[in-house]
């Protein structure tokens, strides 16, 4: 059976997807701060901010051959936590958490006797894009051989049916770019170029409201230093993908290019000054340790001048023997 070519539309729909994607997999890599931050924020948990983040490797094989990865598995002192994230709802979702699970929990067994345990991880999906009919949980339902059953069960966050004050307040920073998804909707039912134009101050608004909401999650120390040009240049680039298109909307790209310099350059100036400070620090113990070692030789010298023994010199400066009785042949004058 051919497959039929999918359509502009599909296409479209795919590579939104995968951007979006990539990036989730992007901000949950930022700095341990904003990590802890957000893991504590989704779970409830109350981690310190330099607790240790361990990665786990998720890439399997299938009976298809190919290849799949989850979005997130990771460890925080001895507990995995299993974050999928999807921009269409998807009920198979569930599914796929318990496969990843499932591998993750068999390579985690532990014995007992005869009795062979395996732990699941800590999971929740992720809705990035969500309507009032998209379920606070998915339910994966297991049927065993003598009839008894157990519900498999998975809480979503639906991402848009929370305030970006919400988010701050939780401290779900590295979500922030997502939610400019909050106008996609509205945006693609639009037909008119008007229409559009009327939609440019909203989506203005929104835009500034995040990167509001980025810099206060520094400013509580949700997020670190480092974090806030990346957010800012994630949703930058979600911003494009979704609206890039619309000339109408070109005010909201023009803030967040505007910011991101501004931000770039801050990380500049302050790298410079950084390394420049260093490298004057260097400067000045390197000089030091020149003058240090050259009044050791002078004193050396000295030292032989008045007819102590080479071994002698060696001992009392410090010097090696050898650096000793090259002094020795070296004109008066001479270090």
């Amino acid at each position: 059976m051919v497959k039929k070519p999918k359509t502009k539309k599909q296409e479209n729909k795919r590579t939104t997807s995968q951007v979006f994607d990539l990036l989730f997999k992007e901000v949950l890599h930022l700095s341990n701060t904003a990590v802890i931050s957000f893991i504590n924020g989704l779970f409830g948990t109350k981690y310190p901010k330099t607790a240790k983040i361990e990665y786990l490797n998720t890439e399997r094989v299938n009976k298809k051959i190919r290849r799949r990865t989850s979005d997130i598995m990771l460890r925080i002192e001895g507990i995995t936590y299993h974050i999928e994230a999807q921009i269409n709802f998807d009920s198979e979702m569930v599914i796929r958490v318990f496969e990843y699970g499932f591998d993750n929990a068999v390579l985690k067994k532990t014995y007992k006797g005869d009795i062979r345990t395996i732990e699941f991880p800590q999971a929740r999906i992720i809705n990035l894009e969500s309507n009032e009919k998209t379920p606070e949980k998915q339910i994966l339902r297991l049927i065993f051989p003598d009839k008894s059953c157990y519900d498999y069960e998975v809480e979503s966050f639906n991402l848009l049916k929370h305030d970006v004050s919400e988010l701050e307040k939780r401290g779900l920073a590295v979500l922030l770019p997502f939610y400019v998804l909050k106008m996609r909707r509205q945006v693609n039912k639009v037909k008119t170029s008007k229409g559009r134009s009327e939609l440019s101050e909203p989506l203005k608004d929104l835009v500034s409201g995040l990167i509001g909401a980025v810099e206060r999650c520094k400013a509580k120390g949700n997020i670190d230093d480092v974090d806030v040009p990346s957010l800012i240049s994630g949703l930058e680039r979600l911003y494009k993908e979704l609206f890039s298109q619309y000339d109408e909307l070109a005010k909201g790209d023009i803030m967040l290019s505007e910011k991101l310099d501004t931000y770039w350059n801050k990380k500049l100036d302050y790298y410079g000054n950084k390394f420049r400070k260093e490298g004057e620090k260097k400067g000045r113990e390197e000089g030091e340790k020149k003058g240090e070692k050259k009044a050791t030789l002078k004193v050396a010298k000295n030292l032989l001048a008045m007819g102590l023994d080479e071994k002698k010199v060696s001992k009392a400066t410090g010097l090696p023997l050898k650096t000793v009785q090259d002094l020795q042949k070296k004109p008066k004058g001479h270090l």
